[in-house]
């Protein structure tokens, strides 16, 4: 097979290796004889968001090995450590190409300049444009960990256009979902730095509050065992509408929009439902960020901690596909 260019180099963090990286995986190694690619390493990593979910750099070496495997490309290409934007396209004279996207296409102008200086030819830059998802919105690592997308650049919002009805056939199902560790009591949990901690009840909400350790997010009803509770510690300052067995749409925007203000303000975010919250731990897990917690009360045993991960937003997602439509 002719190649294009002969030896060309790319860089990037490939964290939760997604579509979009494949694809541009895909363009560089279609068109190029030889590929060089640099992955970063923690140190480039500081300042990105929810950099508290990124992949270690043996994970994220693990899978882009794996997908160059499985597309024949491995035999072709060397991965190295990136710890700054240059790595080996100022020291190698030999590449002629870089590959970028429309975000990283400012980096190659400084490396042409650097390549320059030192006395080498400047770079061939190709940039390869963004892969969207099912939303519009581009496809990144970024809103993998913030929990907007999967990997394939499906939105999670999109799930709860309308209403969703819990199906008999289901309900039994949902007593373990999300799946997560059981503790006795909800306020023995101890919260992690930079993390959001949703509760879903009024029982665990109240006594995380009361152990000093109240969660960002807080779903309550007002009711304990389909019981009215007269008095409570929790003060909300949302409203939502959620129907009894259903997952209401309304009451979806209202988590979402916790969610966001709690990251854009720091503030505690606490939702009250005019009707009964005990579904709502599902898309609690589905909209937050990786390496949120989901604390929701088993009564007669303690709480579930369910900690979101791709893993967990797939099974629940599962799980609300078969729900009806109302």
């Amino acid at each position: 097979m002719d190649h294009k260019y002969s030896l060309a180099c790319l860089g990037g963090a490939f964290d939760h290796l997604h579509r979009g990286h494949k694809h541009f995986i895909d363009a560089a190694c279609s068109s190029s004889q030889k590929i060089t690619v640099g992955l970063s390493t923690e140190k480039l990593l500081e300042n990105k968001l929810f950099k508290q979910s990124i992949e270690d750099y043996e994970t994220r070496k693990k899978s882009l090995e794996r997908y160059l495997e499985e597309k024949g490309y491995i035999v072709r290409t060397k991965i190295f450590p990136l710890d700054d934007i240059y790595g080996e396209s100022i020291t190698d004279g030999s590449l002629n190409t870089i590959f970028v996207t429309d975000v990283t296409s400012d980096n190659a102008e400084k490396i042409n300049e650097k390549r320059q200086e030192l006395g080498f030819s400047p770079l061939e830059t190709v940039i390869v444009p963004p892969v969207l998802a099912d939303d519009g919105g581009v496809i990144s690592s970024t809103r993998i960990r913030k929990g907007e997308i999967d990997g394939e650049g499906n939105s999670y919002l999109k799930l709860f256009k309308k209403t969703l009805k819990l199906p008999d056939s289901l309900r039994e199902k949902t007593r373990s979902i999300p799946k997560g560790a059981l503790i006795k009591n909800a306020s023995d949990y101890k919260e992690q730095d930079n993390e959001l901690v949703i509760s879903v009840g009024d029982v665990v909400s109240e006594r995380l509050l009361t152990a000093g350790n109240q969660a960002g997010i807080s779903i309550v009803d007002l009711k304990s065992r389909r019981e009215d509770i007269k008095t409570t510690l929790l003060q909300a300052n949302l409203t939502a509408q959620n129907d009894a067995g259903a997952i209401n749409s309304e009451a979806v925007s209202v988590i979402k929009s916790a969610i966001d203000q709690y990251f854009e303000t720091g503030g505690k975010q606490v939702i009250k439902v005019i009707g009964e919250e005990d579904l709502l731990a599902l898309p609690a897990l589905i909209l937050a960020p990786l390496g949120s917690k989901i604390i929701y009360g088993m009564p007669g045993e303690g709480a579930i901690v369910s900690e979101v991960s791709e893993e967990n937003k797939i099974e629940v997602r599962n799980l609300i596909e078969h729900f009806n439509m109302v």
